[in-house]
């Protein structure tokens, strides 16, 4: 790879819309070249993004080759793939097909679990996450006068509240009343 081609790859991933067909590996590998050859902080205000991105990027490089062709396999993102690099490798590995579904936020929950119970295995972490994060939500849209979504969406601003945790109360005290 040369400073073309990283600064293109760099170009196409970085800049515009969050969802890109993106290799990831390919877009480390750019990363890490470039990092190599500017400093991260001329790649981060050159490309206008966090120096903490690029090192989640670059991160991925460090990854045993049967990670990264489970991240191409299943278009993972740069954060779990950078959760995913946080595991120890022997964690690892047990830890990859169960993340594949999960949202980024319950990666983040699940690895963290994982490495503050290292005594236990990643079964019995994810158990514990299943049981202690795991809620299985339902969306229910409703069409609201405007006067009262407005009325709601003050009244949650005084209890510190979003507007959707607010009538997920009122309707929580209504229905186990």
């Amino acid at each position: 790879m040369n400073e073309r081609q990283a600064t293109a790859i760099l170009m196409g991933n970085l800049k515009g819309t969050k969802n890109k067909p993106a290799d990831l590996i390919k877009l480390s590998n750019a990363c890490q070249f470039m990092i190599k050859k500017w400093g991260i902080k001329e790649v981060s205000i050159f490309f206008g993004v966090s120096e903490y991105m690029l090192r989640q990027i670059e991160k991925i490089n460090h990854l045993d080759s049967a990670t990264k062709k489970f991240i191409q396999k299943n278009k993972l993102g740069i954060e779990k793939s950078y959760q995913l690099w946080r595991l120890p490798d022997d964690k690892r590995a047990e830890a990859l097909p169960l993340i594949a579904n999960l949202t980024t936020a319950d990666v983040r929950n699940l690895v963290y679990l994982i490495l503050h119970e290292p005594g236990k295995s990643v079964k019995e972490c994810k158990r514990i996450f299943d049981k202690k994060y795991s809620r299985e939500t339902t969306v229910l849209a409703l069409v609201l006068p405007s006067d009262l979504a407005n009325r709601l969406d003050k009244i949650s601003k005084k209890k510190n509240l979003k507007p959707t945790q607010y009538v997920s109360e009122l309707i929580e005290g209504v229905c186990y009343e």
